[in-house]
């Protein structure tokens, strides 16, 4: 006999951070809904370079590649709200 489970996993961007949602089985109510801060994020991601002290030399590479990744997205963001612009009802 086979069992199958959908479980669906998503994140959407949110003012606070990032929303996350996971759906389990044939549903339209997830069970998870939160949000992760950008403070959360960016603090753990921090920590992921520093070990409690500076950012090691060998690390300068990809986290500027993630300051330039986060600035690029912000400039998408910013082009796709000016391009699409506010409905006026």
């Amino acid at each position: 006999m086979k069992t199958v489970l959908n479980v669906d996993v998503t994140a959407d961007l949110d003012p606070k951070g990032i929303r996350k949602f996971v759906w389990i089985g044939d549903t339209d109510q997830s069970q998870v809904n939160e949000v992760e801060t950008w403070e959360e994020i960016i603090q753990r991601t921090i920590e992921y370079y520093t070990f409690g002290g500076p950012i090691k030399e060998i690390h300068r590479e990809e986290v500027e590649a993630l300051r330039k990744g986060l600035k690029k997205a912000i400039k998408k963001f910013d082009k796709l709200v000016e391009e699409y612009g506010y409905y006026e009802e």
